[in-house]
C-alpha cells in the first residue's frame, strides 16, 4: 500500500531525490544518514528522521531501502552496533540499492535470511539527475515474491526496472557490467571528441555526427556531463564521482575470471582520477 511507512538508509546526492519521489508516490518514508545537515534537509521537507538504524527499523512497517556508498557501510547499517538487526526486529523485507561487489551481495543475503530477513538487490543507474527526475534504472535480483512486492517502489523511483532472478548477485553483476561498459565507453568518448578538436571540428558539430553515428553512446549523447570529468577534475564532486567510478572498476576486477584487457586501462586512468 503507498500509506505505508518505509524506512530509507542512506540520504546523499541519489537517496535524497528517491526519498522524494517516494514521498510524491504517497509513501511515508522515515530516513537516517550520519550527516546531520542532510537530515535536516529532510526534516524541512515534511520527512520523517530517526536517530539511528535501530530506531528507524522500529519505526517503519516491514520495508527498508539501504542507499550507501561501500559495501562495509551496507553491513554496518545492518548488523553494526547500532543497525537495523539491533532493533531485535525479524521479518523485515530489505532492498540494497547500492552498489557492491557480487561476492558480497551473496553472502550479505546468506545473512540476511539467517537474520530472519528477505532481501533484494536492487543497484540504480542513471546518476543524481536520474534520481532527480525519478528515470533509474534497476537491476533487481534475489527474493522473487519481494520483488513482486516492491515493484510498486521502484516504479516510484525509476523508469525501467530488470529482475534477473533469484540469485543475489546477479543484480550487481549486471549493474558492474554496465559500469564497466560505461567507463570504457566514456574514455573512448573524450579520446573521439579531442581528436576531432585536433582537426579543426566544432565541438556541437561532432555531437551532432556521433548521435547518428556508429560512434554513439551515452557517453557522447550526456557530453556535457562526459566533459566534466576532465575540464573539473579536480573538484570535489568530479574527484568523488570518480572514485565512485573506480570502485565499481575495482569490483570487476575482484570477481571477473575472465580477459579483461580494456579493463586494466580503466583502472589505472579512473585510480588517477584524471582521465588526461
Amino acid at each position: 500500500m503507498k500509506s505505508e511507512k518505509l524506512g530509507f538508509i542512506g540520504i546523499g546526492q541519489m537517496g535524497k531525490f528517491m526519498v522524494r519521489n517516494l514521498k510524491k508516490e504517497g509513501y511515508d518514508v522515515h530516513v537516517f544518514d550520519v550527516d546531520r545537515s542532510a537530515m535536516e534537509e529532510m526534516e524541512k521537507s515534511g520527512i520523517s528522521t530517526s536517530p539511528s538504524c535501530r530506531e528507524l527499523a522500529l519505526a517503519v512497517d516491514d520495508t527498508i531501502i539501504i542507499m550507501v556508498r561501500t559495501s562495509q557501510q551496507v553491513r554496518h547499517v545492518m548488523f553494526g552496533d547500532e543497525g537495523i538487526a539491533s532493533s531485535g526486529r525479524k521479518n523485515l523485507d530489505i532492498i540494497i540499492t547500492s552498489t557492491t561487489s557480487p561476492s558480497f551481495a551473496k553472502e550479505l543475503g546468506e545473512d540476511a535470511l539467517n537474520a530472519g530477513y528477505r532481501m533484494i538487490n536492487a543497484p540504480v543507474s542513471g546518476a543524481s539527475h536520474g534520481a532527480e527526475k525519478g528515470t533509474l534504472s534497476l537491476m533487481v535480483s534475489g527474493d522473487e515474491e519481494l520483488y513482486k512486492k516492491s515493484k510498486p517502489i521502484f516504479d516510484a523511483i525509476g523508469k525501467k526496472v530488470f529482475y534477473f532472478g533469484s540469485m543475489q548477485e546477479s543484480g550487481q553483476g549486471a549493474k558492474l557490467a554496465n559500469n564497466l561498459t560505461q567507463a570504457i565507453n566514456v574514455i573512448g568518448t573524450i579520446e573521439g571528441f579531442r581528436f576531432a578538436a585536433s582537426a579543426g571540428i566544432p565541438e556541437e558539430q561532432f555531437q551532432q555526427l556521433i548521435s547518428v553515428s556508429t560512434g554513439g553512446s551515452w557517453a557522447s549523447e550526456n557530453w556535457e556531463w562526459t566533459k566534466r570529468l576532465t575540464e573539473e577534475a579536480d573538484s570535489p564532486e568530479i574527484q568523488g564521482l570518480l572514485a565512485l567510478m573506480y570502485k565499481d572498476i575495482h569490483n570487476v576486477i575482484s570477481e571477473s575470471t575472465i580477459p579483461l584487457p580494456m579493463l586494466g586501462l580503466a583502472a589505472q586512468l579512473f585510480l588517477a582520477k584524471n582521465l588526461f
